[in-house]
């Protein structure tokens, strides 16, 4: 982000393209989020197993976020799908 501010601030056009993430482990689980914080206008819920989850949200046609419990495979590959500005299908 510092490199993308001051490339910005001396005039030179400049854009983030790391989509951003956080996640957070309570207790044995832990619960991951990556996307764009732009909003979104579907979503897809898959249930896995042992409690298990990963919700995919989309807007205007692409993928936006990923949010994945107890899925660090479904996280991972979000990130790549968004950032790579994959089709909502």
């Amino acid at each position: 982000m510092g490199e993308v501010a001051g490339k910005t601030l001396a005039g030179v056009e400049a854009a983030w393209d790391v989509a951003p993430g956080f996640w957070s482990t309570i207790g044995e689980h832990t619960l991951k989020y990556v996307g764009w914080g732009d909003g979104w206008d579907d979503l897809r819920f898959e249930a896995g197993d042992d409690g298990a989850f990963v919700c995919r949200y989309g807007q205007g046609g692409k993928l936006v976020g990923v949010v994945a419990h107890d899925d660090d495979e479904a996280y991972e590959k979000g990130r790549e799908l968004i950032e790579e500005g994959a089709p909502w299908s």
